[in-house]
């Protein structure tokens, strides 16, 4: 089961940054998972939210600000403040710094506008087969599928909705209908009846976001592919 660390190693270090992923890499992670945005000036731009704090209290939507603009802007985070000196980082940096053999999960955090230039960029990383691309968004994922077709897509299930159980087991269904690689559920919608279905589909499974060893335990007997954690360390003990 590969370990894979959520945004870096963001229980560490800030998270999306090139620090967080290179501690990452240094604990040993089998790979990363990031969050893209696109900018204004069609920059795929590595960051959660869609908005940033700027020095003067203003929020800057990511999609209405320019790259360079963004770049000037000093990281946060509430917890830590380790690689909070750096730069929001663009995608390539990321792929760039990527070891051989190591995975990078890149989680579409905005509408399909973004997939031609996502496109793009990977098609010019030397990376690119060590890519998996995740998304909440079916549509997106579709639309990657039809531009990007050996490149595995992941479906991301939440378990905050009512129903998401029962909509798990239709999910299977319809990501392998759709061509997906896997499903990438919040580890709470697990159970065996779910894992077999998905692996009767013929599709893998990663769970997230796990940071109790016993838990990474317990989804390895059941046979996940992955597990995303904010803490590589702690699951490689």
């Amino acid at each position: 089961m590969k370990i894979i660390a959520h945004r870096g190693a963001s229980g560490l270090a800030l998270e999306n940054t090139l620090y967080a992923f290179r501690l990452a890499w240094t604990l040993d992670a089998d790979g990363i998972e990031l969050d893209i945005h696109l900018s204004h000036d069609k920059r795929i731009m590595v960051h959660h939210d869609d908005r940033i704090l700027g020095e003067n209290g203003a929020l800057f939507p990511l999609a209405a600000t320019e790259s360079a603009i963004l770049r000037q802007m000093a990281l946060t985070n509430d917890r830590l403040r380790c690689g909070a000196t750096e730069p929001m980082p663009y995608l390539e940096e990321v792929l760039d710094a990527a070891p051989p053999g190591k995975q990078v999960w890149i989680e579409i955090k905005c509408d399909a506008d973004i997939v031609p230039y996502l496109a793009a960029t990977l098609g010019h990383s030397t990376h690119s087969g060590q890519i998996i691309l995740i998304s909440f968004q079916a549509e997106v994922l579709r639309a990657c599928r039809a531009v990007m077709p050996t490149i595995p897509c992941y479906w991301i299930l939440a378990k905050d909705t009512p129903g998401s159980v029962e909509a798990a087991s239709i999910r299977i269904e319809q990501a392998r209908r759709w061509g997906f690689a896997g499903l990438d559920p919040d580890y709470r919608l697990l159970n065996e009846d779910l894992i077999i279905a998905a692996r009767t589909a013929g599709l893998k499974l990663n769970a997230w976001t796990v940071n109790v060893p016993a838990t990474a335990r317990w989804l390895a007997h059941l046979g996940l592919d992955a597990i995303t954690t904010d803490y590589p360390d702690l699951l490689r003990r």
